[in-house]
């Protein structure tokens, strides 16, 4: 009997870095041979983004098919409850709780001055091809090869923690930002507990897309004066472990065939 293949972390390591290297080589021949659009037309650019995006679909396809993950299953809405959990956790998650970590320097300067800064401001001008492949096709791409694949894969090798660790830092690596990467992984993580605890592609696409819209906004934060630093760390602190609470309690698990047996090889 033919034994399953399980995609383990170096596996799917060398398939992203194939998958982007090949990228490359596509916006340098690009460059090369289209020296005049490539330099002037937004358009031509946009279009490169578009194809370096749909590399990730025939790897995705056929280690589908050759690791025998049924990806179907994970095709549903989850209840209601569930949804509004997520959507809740992704609102706290972009607005308040990510400051620290995406404007460090502007989190700790209201510290000091006794202001909390959270999320308001104008959106950014918007030009819809492009913004198109970062808020809709971009995080469904992403999240099909990420969660659908890499960490379905992952948790058929791994421990959970170790499973959803491990494909957050791929996760954080295809973003090719190593003064963001931090930032990177532990949306990665979010999403991967997300996809763990509900089994459903669709819930955790759309907590992608969400982050992604939040994110399109200017980041000119609302300034509220507090009486003292306790209090503005305290909102940071309620609205962590509000995340925590709703990641823990929230969402509801779903079976999932694949998740188990776990070892820690």
């Amino acid at each position: 009997m033919k034994k399953e293949f399980t995609l383990n972390f170096w596996h799917a390591l060398l398939l992203l870095i194939g998958v982007r290297l090949l990228a490359g080589v596509i916006f340098a021949l690009a460059a090369l041979l289209f020296t005049d659009l490539y330099d002037n037309s937004d358009i031509f650019k946009i279009s490169l983004h578009y194809l370096e995006s749909l590399l990730f679909i025939p790897p995705t396809i056929f280690f589908l098919k050759k690791t025998n993950i049924n990806i179907k299953e994970s095709f549903f809405i989850p209840a209601l409850s569930t949804v509004i959990s997520v959507i809740t956790i992704v609102v706290l998650y972009q607005t308040i709780v990510i400051t620290p970590l995406w404007r460090t320097n502007e989190f700790i300067e209201s510290l000091l001055n006794h202001q909390l800064k959270i999320f308001g401001g104008s959106i950014k001008s918007f030009f819809f091809p492009f913004h198109f492949n970062v808020i809709i096709m971009g995080p469904i791409i992403e999240e099909l090869f990420f969660r659908g694949l890499i960490l379905k894969n992952f948790l058929r090798k791994y421990s959970p923690v170790w499973a959803i660790l491990l494909s957050s830092l791929l996760f954080g690596a295809h973003h090719l930002s190593i003064a963001n990467l931090h930032y990177y992984v532990i949306a990665g993580m979010l999403f991967g507990f997300i996809y763990y605890k509900t089994n459903s592609l669709i819930i955790v696409t759309l907590a992608h897309i969400l982050v992604n819209i939040i994110a399109q906004f200017n980041f000119e934060y609302i300034e509220l004066d507090m009486s003292n630093s306790i209090l503005h760390l305290s909102i940071y602190t309620i609205a962590l472990l509000s995340i925590v609470f709703l990641l823990k309690k929230g969402l509801k698990p779903i079976p999932i065939n694949d998740r188990s047996p776990y070892s820690d090889k």
